[in-house]
């Protein structure tokens, strides 16, 4: 009887375990970071970012995006890739004001069966970028500001060499890309929860009271330059 039940028993075993394959369970390799260096990397797909972001009113991103850098550690590279001639000047300046080196990625024409298209060359250059990083030792921190899951092997290539990963973008990124993450921030925290009412609190207060939240600290301050930006959207 015992050795009739030991096939159904492992039977049993293996079918759950393709259940919860099926069901997307799974659980990620845990790694240590107890000697992990200070240093902080920040990288952009702009056009991504930008498609992500633009319809919550953030025009300018720049500012934003470095002072979120800033919460991890100091932030010795920053680099935004994109095909600039498609870029709106005003986030071009927003970039070189606050320090993101921008990085061209032109669009190249292909041919097709309809005669010519363009291809995107930010993926291939991005995470060629991100490899290059990984030769600075000071960097313990890669902050990836990008959403599609094409950059699933590049992060885990980052995980494997003992370095955190941040992926910071709202909640549209690939889920896949969310899983593997070290941490996960929304870039409009603490905007998130109250997103539609924020602006109408915000301007319900005293100039008084405004300038106190401009002066706090970073994430209100950061949630107050956002209602003001949507308001001049």
């Amino acid at each position: 009887l015992f050795m009739h039940c030991m096939p159904m028993c492992r039977g049993k075993e293996i079918s759950k375990t393709l259940q919860e394959v099926a069901e997307g369970v799974t659980e990620k390799v845990s790694l240590e970071y107890s000697e992990l260096s200070s240093g902080v990397v920040l990288v952009v797909d702009l056009d991504n970012f930008i498609a992500s972001v633009r319809p919550r009113g953030l025009r300018l991103p720049g500012k934003v995006l470095i002072e979120k850098a800033r919460l991890f550690g100091e932030v010795l590279h920053a680099q935004a890739y994109c095909d600039f001639t498609q870029v709106d000047p005003s986030i071009v300046k927003d970039f070189y004001i606050n320090g993101i080196r921008m990085i061209h990625c032109p669009k190249l024409p292909v041919a097709t069966e309809g005669g010519q298209d363009l291809k995107d060359t930010v993926d291939p250059v991005l995470i060629e970028g991100v490899h290059s990083l990984l030769f600075d030792d000071r960097v313990g921190i890669f902050i990836i500001a990008a959403g599609d899951r094409d950059y699933l092997p590049i992060v885990n290539t980052v995980r494997h060499q003992r370095r955190k990963v941040v992926v910071l973008l709202p909640s549209h990124a690939h889920s896949l890309l969310k899983a593997i993450a070290d941490e996960v921030v929304d870039i409009f925290s603490p905007l998130s929860v109250e997103i539609d009412s924020l602006a109408e609190k915000f301007f319900s207060l005293s100039s008084g009271e405004m300038r106190k939240v401009l002066e706090g600290d970073s994430d209100t301050k950061i949630a107050g330059e956002f209602v003001i930006d949507v308001f001049k959207a």
